[in-house]
């Protein structure tokens, strides 16, 4: 592009728009502070929708995540729509501003799987923060999901018991083994707490 259609353009985007007038001729920013705060809502009701599925509690408790999300959207709707009308009447209304708004919520509902993965892993990446990765105490055991065969069972699958390859090497057996969950993986029975306690868990 030619440095003076740049500029033009750059003038364009950067040019203040006039601001929306009300019945008795006054600025009245409320209206485009609307579509701001709605925008965004949208956005966020990616993120919580992704959240609430990722943590299973949209399974488990389908009218708490609802309400939820319902309630996510609408107070930061509310807070977007307070900020933006007091922001828009200090500083202006711009052309940036709507791509800014639509890049924003694109890169929200972009974004939201990712983030509900890393807030609300599945098990095998809990598994591996918890005790497999590197620097945890069972890191270099046999029972790296890599080296072992992983099963699940017991209550809504709750249970993960960790068979390794290697021959005469017991399997362990954990509690709280959720896509999602919250609870920190537990032995469930005796002998998996021994197991843990001999790599220092």
């Amino acid at each position: 592009m030619a440095p003076g259609r740049r500029e033009e353009t750059r003038k364009r985007t950067m040019r203040r728009l006039p601001p929306p007038r009300n019945d008795s001729g006054s600025a009245d920013y409320t209206t485009p502070a609307v579509l701001a705060a709605g925008t965004l809502a949208v956005g966020l009701f990616f993120v919580t929708t992704h959240l609430a599925l990722g943590s299973g509690l949209f399974r488990e408790q389908r009218a708490m995540a609802c309400a939820g999300i319902l309630l996510s959207c609408t107070l930061l709707g509310s807070g977007v729509l307070l900020t933006a009308r007091w922001a828009f009447a200090k500083w202006g209304l711009y052309i940036w501003q709507i791509p800014a708004l639509a890049v924003s919520v694109l890169a929200m509902g972009w974004t939201a799987p990712d983030i509900a993965a890393y807030v609300f892993p599945r098990v095998e990446e809990r598994f591996a923060r918890e005790l497999g990765d590197s620097g945890r105490c069972l890191h270099r055991s046999p029972y790296r999901l890599e080296e072992s065969q992983t099963t699940f069972s017991g209550r809504d699958h709750r249970r993960m018991t960790i068979t390794p390859l290697q021959d005469g090497v017991p399997p362990l057996r954990l509690d709280n083994a959720l896509h999602g969950g919250l609870a920190h993986l537990e032995p469930a029975d005796p002998a998996s707490r021994q197991i843990l306690d001999t790599y220092g868990c």
